[in-house]
């Protein structure tokens, strides 16, 4: 089974070459046509990218693929491994490397692979991890393999030296001074000169939750610790992310409610900023409602009574608050001031009919809901001055063509120096593009339909769980999965029908 982990690349874009976008054009296709599972894409600029896959061996093994696809997608060499089949499986990659982590949880035994890419020349390390430990989140920076780890209600950070394989652990439970800590995230906080890893965990309930920060430095160094409280009696902090500014302050951007909830939930957008020792400069909160089109996503007639709501509150002197879950990006830095990007979604269910048979053998027939994915629905971007008013905002819809089963960022950030934002996404069959400029206006907004083959014969069913990458430039990759009938195909002997991981070559222009 393969667990997917966060990957620390391409989520956001920051000051690359990118021309304004003026067009969009779909260039090459490769498809993967075999009996292989559970395909995975990671891009290495110009060296291409990596594609993993993965099918059951013989004697209880799984044999993981790993192909490299040169930046005009020519398949070329590949490796196999043979793994147990009762082990997970972990991915995170970097500019020029793939690390692939195969642990066995009860025994607590692991494989690190590192991967070298064009070459796909590997070495490993292995070691040891607690039994049952729980990987909450890892990531890889300078030979060192950070873990966040948890144990029974405990939690552990273990640094695994990808040279000389040997470990070094740490104990948040302890350093920090906390009771009942839980993981929060684990997540790189830069700036041009260097990077702090920050381990984040949640403590205390209500008014009283807050945040402990164990703090690394770009060499494995711990560098102590930050705790970030809730500013003021009627704001609780819901979600946090870090960054850094130009002057070496900590920015940070999430959500709040307005609500004693144990529940995710949030009603607006926050924004702070911290000098390097913690001590806060300032925080602003920004209803949801307050966002321009926020409700653009909805009917006409729900939007109307939204509003009539709000004008209701106003009068009385409240205001009206909507609850909404938000998969926040991280803040981008420009001279103009600072853009936040947050994707909004929500849980959906679908009802499983089972049966069951009672003591005297009568069957009966019961129903249950069953959890069905996250919906995504619109998304947000908001740009901050320099000291945290708000300067403008947007919204628009997304409605992308798969639901998750777990929180993910579809959408492709490109902050330029000029202030102007790009945003890339799938939606549906379709790769959308919207450019705003440095005041919130929309430059342009284009959209291609990648359900192209280059095959007229073609005919696409359907196209599930989509992903646009950065490639290098102004190239990147959409993929997903694909069902393919082609009636002249039966012609030639061959199958009608397929069923195909694809990868489309988009160059944004």
């Amino acid at each position: 089974m393969t667990k997917y982990i966060r990957f620390w690349i391409a989520s956001i874009l920051f000051c690359i070459c990118l021309p304004a976008i003026s067009q969009i054009n779909q260039t090459d296709r490769v498809e993967f046509n075999d009996e292989f599972e559970d395909y995975e894409l990671f891009t290495f600029g110009n060296n291409g990218s990596v594609v993993t896959s993965s099918i059951d061996g013989e004697n209880q093994t799984t044999i993981r693929r790993f192909e490299l696809v040169d930046k005009n997608l020519n398949r070329k060499n590949k490796i196999n491994l043979s793994l147990e089949r009762k082990s997970k499986s972990y991915f995170y990659s970097s500019t020029k490397e793939l690390f692939f982590l195969n642990r066995n949880k009860k025994e607590g035994s692991f494989e690190l692979y590192t991967l070298k890419v064009p070459s796909l020349d590997r070495k490993k390390v292995s070691g040891i991890f607690p039994k049952k430990a729980n990987i909450e989140e890892w990531l890889v920076l300078n030979d060192k393999a950070y873990f966040a780890l948890s144990v029974k209600k405990k939690h552990l950070i273990q640094v695994v030296d990808l040279k000389s394989g040997s470990s070094k652990s740490y104990f948040p439970d302890t350093q920090l001074g906390e009771k009942k800590l839980s993981f929060y995230d684990l997540e790189p906080v830069s700036e041009k000169k260097d990077t702090e890893l920050f381990f984040v965990y949640k403590s205390g309930k209500k008014q009283k939750l807050h945040y402990s920060i164990m703090r690394f430095d770009e060499h494995g160094k711990s560098i102590g610790k930050l705790v970030v409280h809730n500013y003021d009696e009627t704001h609780q902090l819901q979600s946090l992310t870090f960054s850094k500014d130009s002057k070496n302050n900590y920015l940070m951007s999430g959500t709040y409610s307005t609500k004693n909830t144990k529940k995710p939930v949030s009603e607006g957008i926050f924004f702070a900023k911290l000098n390097h020792a913690g001590s806060k400069q300032f925080i602003t909160y920004t209803n949801y409602l307050d966002l321009k089109n926020f409700t653009s996503y909805l009917s006409e007639r729900r939007q109307e009574k939204i509003e009539k709501k709000k004008n209701k509150k106003e009068k009385k002197g409240k205001e009206l608050t909507l609850n909404y879950l938000c998969a926040i990006h991280d803040i981008t830095e420009s001279p103009m001031g600072y853009t936040f990007v947050g994707e909004f979604y929500y849980p959906t269910y679908r009802t499983e009919t089972y049966t069951t048979t009672d003591a005297n053998g009568n069957t009966i027939t019961r129903t249950r809901q069953v959890f069905d994915g996250y919906q995504y629905t619109h998304a947000a971007i908001a740009s901050f001055s320099q000291n945290g008013k708000m300067l403008w905002s947007n919204t628009f819809e997304m409605w992308p063509s798969y639901k998750p089963f777990y929180v993910k960022r579809f959408l492709t950030v490109t902050a330029h120096e000029s202030g102007a934002t790009d945003l890339i996404f799938c939606a549906s069959s379709t790769i959308k593009s919207m450019a705003f400029d440095k005041n919130g206006r929309v430059k342009n907004e284009h959209s291609l339909d990648i359900l192209t083959t280059f095959n007229e014969a073609d005919k696409v069913r359907w196209t599930s769980s989509n992903d646009v990458l950065h490639l290098y430039d102004q190239y990147f990759l959409a993929s997903g999965t694909q069902k393919i009938k082609n009636k002249e195909e039966k012609k030639k002997g061959n199958k009608k029908k397929r069923v195909v991981f694809f990868i489309n070559k988009v160059a944004f222009k």
